[in-house]
């Protein structure tokens, strides 16, 4: 009797096609039905669509997979990029001691203060040069006494024996510029030796030129291991999905056809790398912005402490998904191959 029943309400039903019908039609429904107008651009855009929500079918049906593909190729991209910013931040910071160093004029001993002011009275007017201020024989014994603390010593001489010094303050801070007008004020009239205390500063950019080095290998190296995580995942994703790729292929898909979700799913696995290294790298600036501002407040330079700019972070999501898309295009591409000849 129920059986009776059962097929009276099929027959009663004309569109009735049965439960596995209408779950392919709540598929068709969810991801979108076939565009109506058919055309070249249509069908290719049509296409791309449905590959695109296998890929993120086959995404969410191993989710712990996934996030842990994503994280690990998130820090993985992180790493060169936190590097590169360092090595940004601390070339910015050289440039701002550079600008801020001083060169001295240490006048002859024979000098009074009154040559030393007629000296800087000159040099005011010079277009390379933004502040000048003399230190004079007395202020010049006092500093030495404050920051040696050798003043019994210097009460026992008798004398200043200490020149006036005229320190001025360069208006550039390219290195061959400061440097030529160092040699210029040294051979000024009155003047015993130019001093302009850069060393430290050029081996600084010494250390940042092989630093900036090494960022770029250890983006070599990460894109290198991006490659390998990426294409492992999508290894193992070809495999689980071998049967369904044959059937495919005997139902006259090609390889295009076979090959694109798993390139969505490489776009997706970068892309979303990409996004975890920009957390990482905004977290991580947060992080130390206290004791960078803390460490400021003891030069009178100041530090700024700059994040990425737009230009990295379009590098940054550009660089995930390109590795994404190249690894599955290989690896998939293997694989395809290797279904034709097993």
């Amino acid at each position: 009797m129920k059986l009776r029943l059962r097929e009276r309400r099929k027959g009663a039903s004309p569109g009735y096609q049965g439960p596995k019908r209408r779950r392919e039609d709540r598929e068709e429904h969810r991801h979108g039905a076939r565009p109506e107008r058919h055309g070249p651009i249509a069908d290719h855009l049509y296409a791309h669509r449905l590959a695109l929500a296998g890929g993120l079918r086959r995404m969410r049906r191993s989710p712990w997979a996934t996030w842990l593909t994503i994280l690990v190729v998130g820090i993985a991209l992180a790493l060169p990029t936190a590097l590169d910013l360092a090595v940004d931040n601390l070339g910015r910071l050289a440039d701002d001691w550079r600008r801020g160093a001083d060169i001295s004029l240490f006048l002859t001993p024979d000098s009074d203060d009154a040559a030393a002011r007629t000296l800087a009275q000159r040099l005011r007017d010079d277009p390379e040069i933004t502040t000048v201020r003399v230190i004079t024989r007395d202020q010049a014994l006092e500093e030495l006494r404050a920051r040696a603390g050798v003043g019994e010593a210097l009460d026992l001489l008798g004398e200043n024996p200490l020149p006036p010094v005229v320190v001025v303050t360069p208006a550039g801070s390219d290195p061959t510029h400061l440097a030529t007008l160092r040699q210029r004020l040294a051979g000024l009239p009155g003047v015993d030796l130019a001093q302009m205390d850069t060393q430290w500063v050029e081996r600084l950019q010494a250390l940042l030129r092989l630093a900036d080095r090494l960022a770029t290998l250890l983006g070599l190296l990460t894109a290198v291991a991006v490659a390998v995580i990426v294409g492992n995942t999508l290894r193992l994703e070809g495999q689980s999905y071998a049967p369904e790729l044959r059937v495919s292929r005997l139902l006259g898909a090609s390889d295009a056809d076979l090959r694109r979700p798993f390139l969505y799913g490489g776009i997706l696995y970068g892309l979303g790398g990409a996004l975890v290294a920009w957390g990482i790298v905004l977290l991580g600036l947060a992080w130390i912005a206290p004791a960078v501002e803390r460490l400021a407040s003891h030069y009178p330079q100041g530090l700024e402490l700059h994040g990425p700019d737009l230009h990295a972070l379009l590098l940054l999501g550009l660089a995930g998904p390109l590795l994404g898309l190249v690894t599955a295009r290989v690896v998939i591409g293997h694989q395809i191959r290797e279904l034709e000849n097993p």
